[in-house]
């Protein structure tokens, strides 16, 4: 049998459009019937002409196919008389050729059959609801109607079929008494015209059309086959002519789909299909079953979802009902019904849903057809709260603080078990259905959650953060996410083990642990390289000059197979190349490596996969480019129990740790400034470093942040504790053997001179009377409020650490007396692409006569920048001041910030702090550009707040100074 197109539609149509080209014909719009034919495997429409080219055309046109007929397949005619007609063009007769009332048909006298085939696989999975079959009757021998037979045969038809070989009618689907086709020889008129045969029409006795299809279709026969024959084949009066495009048009309705996306109600938004080995859970007695409704309709189809929720042991139906109970949906509508009585909490159901389809015949008839079941939804409705989980030490290292003595030390990990509580103590065994952990370490930030097999207990590590008592807390979770209360456990820690090297590179390598000595030997220094006094603590850094030079210790320093963790503090020159700070050497490759990258430009700490020529490498990557010519905090931190790698700048985490499997020995000895690689030396670097120290253990977050401050331990006098600063510029308007025209040279180690733009050097006003008395006058800047600031080569700090600045000041009081104005007048601070990215100020609001001195940084640089900012009470004017800020990356104004949550902003007036004794916490710096600026800011993109009046002296260390230091300086000048 020969593949044919299968179409599935009423006639086709050509329709006058509308005017939206995108809406299709609506009411009201010309159509008329189109014919269609299938030629090969090609659909061809042909509309009518007079449509097409109507005066009153509005285009445009839409020439739709069919989509609701079943085009026929094969088709045939045979002849008594041995001939056969295989798909033949045009029109065909049937019935008895001979001659009638001298007209002669054929001399030969002979019986034709016409037979018609209609693939039906397009049909299946649909339910047939009416059927019509349609030939075009094109010729009768007389005016008066005969009638004509549409009958199953027993067999399908092909090119070989004969008069002989013959299907043979099986069953009479229905008859017509017609006579179309001789037009005006009849009276009235009878032009051609299609013969529609089909259940329930008037004057047709038999009904079997619909109901022979729809039985084929169901038992998904390939094809149905009907003949159409004169019913009195022994008289010519019945000969008639058909057109060979006859139809079988298929009213139908698909069988709707299982629904889709089947789920209970999980959380707010979510929906989960469980398993009865590990059913859902939920607090909800009357939880919302969801599913969305299917069916290749699409958006003709009516649709709604009957839902039905049942004990989990199959024993009893608990709830169903429909959704929409009364209205229906179309295809692809996500549907939700709950139960309208509670179902009983602490048991276990089952929820299935399948898909109804309405339809509506032709004729009127009505019915819901349904989709198979969906698969089973298990769930559980939990309403109780598990009892708090049992933490016991699972090592052994940390036994409970009640009975036990201090152990371990800090940043010495135990592993501790979770245990969920019996329920039920008279019961033996575990009856908790906790499914998941969280944890906690003293004020520390709450874990992941940790899932685990309902009711089973877990192992975590932990690694303790302070000396003294460290408390656990645990939680335990159900499926339904009921919190359990908290179960505690607490234990005794011995101080943290110390470092195995500091190096602080005062003039030498000498290492100052107190353990075995691993001495630093600075290579040949080439005529850069050496000792600096340009150091971020002590009294020298150490200075290799990107070339040849080095230090190192004679022997290794670390186990790199095991956790430790390394710091240091850099200031990087370059960022022309790759630049090594700190790694421990192997054979061909380094154990560590902490570094400056071009390709991500960004500090990098790396560990390579294993100790071979072009090894892989595993990074942890700083989320920022570093600052040149700044000091920056650099740590590395190895935790083997973990197996991660945690890169910190200025005390931060860098993103999320990342997982590294393969440690190794890193047999060589510590380098600082170049790089093990491929079995060479390279990538020196070039800048200063100081600080260096490395710990035979993984560092906690808290002590990598202690660690970025620089403390003081120097315990000879009241210091110990205290950040250490360190002095980056000082520019002193009233040194007149530095402050000459205009410019002013630096006092500090740094040597960059301050250019004045506008500002003179002048006399303090409230020393101007001084002359005439015989007593001395101060020089200082005069700024006048307009176009006068000072710069210096800039960043000079690395704005995501700690720095502090501080100026004397004396705002002119004069140049503020309009009060319908407002007033933001910059003291100093550092410029960004758009906004300053910190900055100190004085703002008065119109309306106004008073204002206050402001220390702010904003939250991005750019436009629309929100601003957190410390506020003085009223500032005085034509007085001098001194004012101080601070930003301390490392203070934690919440007890539960972790690293990346740390940050405080703190203003000074004289030698006071003011407004919040905690500052106001900005956690999330940025990096301003270009030189630092006295006497205004940048603002959404242009240089503004000039400020008016004087300024004597402006300094700047790296480092959060304390309060008793900031209130020495200010008391040691007065």
């Amino acid at each position: 049998m020969r593949a044919a197109a299968v179409s599935t539609s009423p006639e086709p149509r050509g329709d006058g459009g509308p005017n939206d080209p995108a809406a299709g014909p609506g009411p009201g719009d010309t159509s008329a019937d189109v014919a269609l034919k299938i030629k090969g495997d090609t659909l061809e429409l042909a509309p009518d002409l007079s449509l097409l080219r109507g005066k009153d055309t509005v285009y445009p046109l839409y020439v739709d196919p069919p989509t609701k007929g079943v085009v026929r397949g094969d088709w045939t005619a045979l002849s008594s008389d041995g001939d056969k007609f295989w798909e033949w063009d045009g029109d065909k007769g049937t019935g008895r050729c001979s001659n009638y009332d001298g007209y002669l048909c054929s001399s030969s006298p002979y019986t034709q059959r016409l037979y018609f085939e209609y693939p039906l696989s397009s049909l299946y999975g649909k339910k047939v609801l009416d059927v019509t079959f349609s030939a075009y009757q094109t010729w009768t021998f007389t005016c008066d109607p005969r009638w004509y037979d549409l009958s199953l045969v027993n067999k399908d038809i092909s090119s070989s079929t004969t008069w002989s070989g013959r299907p043979v009618a099986s069953d009479l689907m229905g008859d017509r008494n017609v006579s179309y086709g001789r037009g005006g020889l009849c009276s009235p008129s009878q032009p051609a015209n299609w013969v529609r045969f089909s259940d329930n029409v008037a004057d047709e006795a038999d009904e079997n059309l619909t109901l022979k299809v729809r039985e084929y279709v169901e038992a998904k026969k390939a094809a149905i086959t009907f003949s159409l024959t004169a019913h009195d084949e022994s008289n010519a009066a019945a000969w008639a002519r058909f057109r060979d495009d006859a139809q079988l048009s298929v009213t139908y309705v698909s069988y709707p789909g299982k629904p889709t996306t089947v789920g209970v109600q999980q959380g707010n938004a979510g929906q989960a299909c469980n398993t009865s080995t590990l059913p859902l859970a939920t607090s909800d007695t009357t939880p919302k079953m969801i599913a969305t409704v299917q069916s290749a309709d699409g958006s003709n189809s009516q649709l709604r979802a009957a839902f039905e929720v049942w004990k989990a042991d199959g024993s009893s139906r608990a709830w169903s009902a429909a959704s929409p109970s009364e209205a229906w949906v179309a295809d692809n509508a996500k549907r939700d019904a709950s139960p309208t009585t509670a179902l009983a909490p602490q048991s276990d159901y089952r929820m299935r849903v399948k898909t109804q389809a309405y339809f509506k015949s032709d004729r009127g008839s009505t019915g819901v057809l349904d989709s198979a079941w969906s698969s089973w939804c298990y769930f559980r409705v939990d309403t109780d709260q598990p009892p708090p989980p049992i933490v016991t030490s699972a090592d052994g290292l940390y036994q409970p603080s009640e009975t036990n003595p201090a152990s371990g030390a800090v940043g010495t990990a135990g592993r501790f078990t979770f245990t969920p509580a019996d329920t039920n103590a008279s019961t033996a065994g575990i009856q908790s259905d906790v499914v998941t952990y969280k944890w906690r370490l003293n004020s520390g930030a709450v874990s992941s959650p940790i899932n685990v097999a309902k009711g089973a207990s877990t192992t975590v590590s932990i690694t303790p953060n302070q000396a003294g008592e460290s408390t656990i807390q645990v939680w335990g979770y159900d499926a339904a996410m009921h919190s359990s209360d908290t179960g505690s456990y607490s234990f005794l820690v011995n101080d943290a083990e110390k470092p195995t090297g500091i190096w602080h590179l005062d003039n030498s390598g000498a290492d100052s642990t107190t353990a075995t000595q691993h001495p630093l030997t600075l290579s040949s220094a080439s005529s850069g390289s050496g000792y600096s006094l340009l150091e971020r603590g002590g009294t020298r850094s150490l200075r290799i000059d990107g070339s040849t030079s080095f230090a190192q210790t004679p022997t290794a320093v670390l186990d790199t197979s095991k956790s430790f963790s390394a710091s240091v503090w850099v200031r990087l020159q370059d960022t022309a190349r790759n630049y090594t700070v700190l790694t421990q050497a192997g054979t061909n490759a380094s154990g560590f490596q902490l570094s400056y990258s071009s390709a991500h430009n960004a500090w990098v700490f790396s560990r390579h996969g294993s100790d071979i020529s072009s090894a892989t490498v595993t990074r942890s990557i700083a989320t920022k480019p570093p600052v040149l010519n700044a000091w920056t905090h650099l740590t590395g931190v190895y935790d083997a129990a973990d197996h991660t790698i945690q890169l910190y700048v200025n005390g931060r985490a860098q993103g999320e740790p990342v997982k590294f499997t393969t440690p190794w020995t890193a047999s060589g000895a510590l380098q600082v400034g170049r790089l093990r690689y491929d079995g060479t030396w390279g990538e020196y670097f070039n800048g200063r470093i100081d600080e260096v120290k490395v710990w035979a253990r993984a560092l906690a977050d808290t002590e990598v942040v202690q660690d970025a401050r620089l403390e003081d331990e120097d315990i000879s006098d009241d210091t110990a504790g205290d950040p250490i600063t360190t002095l980056l510029g000082e520019w002193d308007a009233t040194d007149t053997t530095r402050a000459q025209g205009t410019t002013i040279t630096d006092r500090s180690e740094y040597i960059r001179p301050m250019t004045l733009s506008g500002t003179t050097l002048g006399i303090d006003p409230d020393t101007a009377d001084n002359a005439d008395l015989g007593l001395p006058t101060r020089q200082v800047m005069t700024l006048n409020g307009t176009s006068s600031y000072a710069t210096t080569d800039g960043p000079l700090v690395d704005d995501t650490g700690s720095f502090t600045a501080t100026a004397w000041v004396r705002l002119d009081g004069t140049k503020l007396s309009d009060t319908t104005k407002a007033y933001s007048l910059q003291v100093f601070g550092q410029p960004g692409a758009t906004q300053s990215s910190w900055g100190l100020w004085y703002e008065q609001p119109a309306g106004d006569s008073a204002g206050r001195w402001k220390f702010g940084r904003p939250s991005k640089d750019g436009t629309g920048a929100t601003w957190t900012t410390q506020d003085s009470a009223v500032a005085q004017k034509n007085t001098w001041v001194r004012l101080t800020v601070v930003y301390d990356a490392q203070y934690a104004s919440d007890d539960d910030a972790d690293s990346t949550k740390r940050g405080a902003i703190l203003l000074y007036v004289d030698s006071g702090r003011v407004a919040s004794e905690d500052g106001s916490a900005y956690i999330a710096p940025w990096q301003g550009t270009g030189k630092f600026e006295v006497g205004r800011g940048r603002i959404d993109g242009a240089a503004s707040r000039y400020f008016p009046g004087h300024i004597a002296n402006v300094r700047v260390w790296a480092g959060a100074m304390d309060d008793g230091t900031i209130a020495d300086l200010y008391n040691a000048e007065q």
